[in-house]
């Protein structure tokens, strides 16, 4: 599997592009921008969620943990049509 292939399956396994764009570029053809990934849109959602529990104690590094399995269970319930 190249390498291209590779990033594309994991970029499709992070649930695809939110808010994808496309510009012109000085030569006249077009320059394209991915966007955020679902999964890390999730995890910024989820992350605004945890951050505003007044209790919310833990590390950047856990709490950020925290938004990306919050993020990685909204792929998973999506992908089985719930929700």
């Amino acid at each position: 599997m190249t390498e291209a292939r590779k990033l594309l399956e994991q970029f499709i396994a992070a649930g695809g592009s939110v808010s994808p764009s496309s510009v012109p570029n000085e030569d006249g053809g077009t320059i394209h921008f991915a966007g955020l990934s679902l999964r890390d849109y999730f995890a910024a959602q989820a992350l605004i969620a945890i951050l505003t529990n007044h209790d919310h104690y833990n590390s950047n590094l856990v709490t950020a943990g925290q938004a990306y399995q919050m993020a990685d269970a909204m792929l998973r319930a999506r992908a089985q049509g719930e929700g």
